[in-house]
């Protein structure tokens, strides 16, 4: 893989960033965009957006990368110490190694601290900590922005593009609020995971921060949030984000600081600070069903009607909308979600979660809030636990003939 000297031009109102890929036998052209008030931010004195995203890519294909412009050398160091290695075992491949005609420091001596708005429940997290009055100056937030870098799926670009307009429209009201300033930065970094058999959950990290590297030159901080507490972290092929302990840390450069924040708060833990903000009822959006593709063909309804930020059913919302009923808060968000789909689903995704909590991470801590504070987990549930099992399908059928409940009205 060949990455050529990055070069910015106009494209009507915006300004982008981009470079020439040579990938096996073909070119492509890789870009990061924003809009014009933000364009003297983007970098074309280096390579680092582009290597750093593409790193996943040219591992999964076991192709060496030649970087045909300068690279931070802090970044080449970690790069070829840290993150060849990691991948290479993470693929199941054979590690790679990373060139590049010069990796001298430049620095842009950038004062941004900025992190990511999603609008859920890490993000938030996040966002609250560092806007809060203890929170020490030099890691206080100055902007937030929104990457169009596979957080919003894997769709077509036009899609992409769309599903990221309609959150920034959410988001922008959101940052109006906390007084921040908002932008996005959008990209065609997604369009290189289907052909090389890649998903988000493999991917997410790298082509995230690759779009934050774009726009280096106004950073001295970015702050990554955490998906799971780093006492979890593991070598998960499904997931790379349980690994984020390991690699986000060192993705930075000698202009960014990348900070791993909430780096040991569990999911619930966070769930619960944010839930004490009376902006998270009315900004709260956690839901999946625009994001995956399968949830757009079962919930196409929602998504034409959509009357409450939240589908209520997917995976996401069944796990917030349980969390914030087990603490007691969550007759504040009936706005918010899709209530009649939750409690329509509610008692099956309890024995669920209650069953899945020896080996899922987030199962388990609801199921240990449950414990201490007195929530009722239905028999079948503790009985699927004890046997470690849920799959069964005699003991599925047992319960839909004898257990289960009639549906929420």
């Amino acid at each position: 893989m060949i990455i050529h000297k990055p070069y910015i031009y106009r494209t009507d109102s915006k300004l982008r960033l981009e470079s020439e890929i040579e990938i096996g036998q073909s070119m492509d052209k890789i870009w990061f965009e924003v809009e014009e008030a933000y364009g003297s931010f983007l970098c074309d004195d280096s390579a680092d957006a582009f290597l750093l995203a593409l790193l996943p890519v040219a591992a999964m294909r076991e192709e060496d990368i030649c970087v045909h412009a300068n690279v931070s050398p802090k970044l080449l160091f970690h790069a070829n110490h840290t993150h060849t290695p990691f991948l290479a075992t993470f693929f199941e491949k054979k590690a790679i190694q990373i060139h590049a005609d010069h990796s001298e420091v430049i620095l842009y001596h950038g004062s941004a601290v900025m992190t990511a708005c999603s609008l859920g429940v890490d993000s938030l997290s996040t966002i609250y900590q560092h806007i809060s009055p203890d929170c020490l100056p030099q890691y206080r937030l100055t902007h937030l922005t929104l990457c169009n870098s596979s957080q919003l799926g894997c769709s077509e670009q036009e899609s992409l593009e769309k599903a990221l307009e309609e959150f920034s429209g959410r988001i922008s009201l959101f940052a109006d609020e906390v007084k921040l300033p908002f932008f996005t930065i959008n990209s065609n970094i997604t369009s290189l995971m289907v052909d090389n058999h890649l998903n988000p959950r493999m991917v997410f990290p790298y082509f995230t921060m690759g779009s934050i590297l774009s726009v280096q030159k106004m950073l001295s901080k970015y702050l990554f949030s955490s998906s799971y507490s780093a006492d979890h972290t593991a070598l998960d092929r499904r997931d790379i984000s349980h690994s984020e302990a390991i690699i986000v840390p060192l993705m930075g450069n000698e202009n960014v600081e990348i900070v791993l924040s909430d780096s040991f708060v569990k999911r619930i833990d966070k769930t619960l600070n944010v839930s004490k903000n009376p902006l998270t009822p009315k900004y709260l959006d956690v839901c999946w069903s625009v994001q995956s593709s399968n949830l757009k063909k079962r919930n196409r309804s929602f998504i034409k009607n959509k009357k409450n930020r939240n589908c209520g059913w997917c995976g996401k919302c069944k796990r917030v909308l349980l969390t914030l009923e087990v603490l007691g808060c969550l007759s504040d968000y009936k706005e918010a979600f899709d209530m009649d789909k939750y409690y329509a689903h509610r008692k099956d995704y309890i024995i669920d979660t209650v069953a899945k909590s020896r080996h899922d991470i987030y199962c388990r801590e609801i199921y240990d809030l449950m414990k201490s504070n007195g929530f009722h987990i239905p028999m079948y549930g503790k009985i699927c636990r004890i046997l470690d099992v849920y799959n069964s399908k005699i003991i599925k059928f047992w319960y839909k003939v004898f257990v289960k409940p009639k549906k929420h009205s």
